[in-house]
């Protein structure tokens, strides 16, 4: 009988265990933010004319010779890394030092202090 009444006690412990529930809310409102990245970069003009130049000379865009800086800006809201490239053309090769039908282009990133 001792175990019988013991067993009943221990169901009906199991039970309540069992039968507690948790229930949300059905409803809820939530706030988000989203932030848009935005990439956009500008090259003003995109165009240097160097001319004509003697063999073993050198041309910047920086000083009275030229004076025509070209100029990256980012437009968007994400920082932006730029490759600047330059290219062989028909009659020229770029390399890293001047040469016979060779030329070099630098790049500067604080108007010359840099190259």
């Amino acid at each position: 009988m001792k175990s019988l009444i013991v067993t009943i006690c221990i169901l009906g412990l199991v039970g309540m265990v069992v039968g507690v529930a948790v229930k949300g809310a059905e409803t809820a409102g939530v706030a988000a933010t989203v932030t848009a990245q935005n990439i956009s970069v500008a090259v003003a003009d995109g165009i240097v004319e160097y001319g004509t130049l003697p063999v073993n000379t050198t041309k910047s865009t920086l000083v009275n010779e030229l004076t025509d800086l070209q100029t990256a800006t980012n437009n968007g809201n994400v920082t932006e890394k730029f490759n600047i490239k330059g290219q062989n053309s028909a009659n020229w090769l770029l390399k890293a030092t001047a040469g016979s039908n060779e030329y070099v282009h630098k790049f500067s990133k604080n108007s010359g202090g840099l190259w």
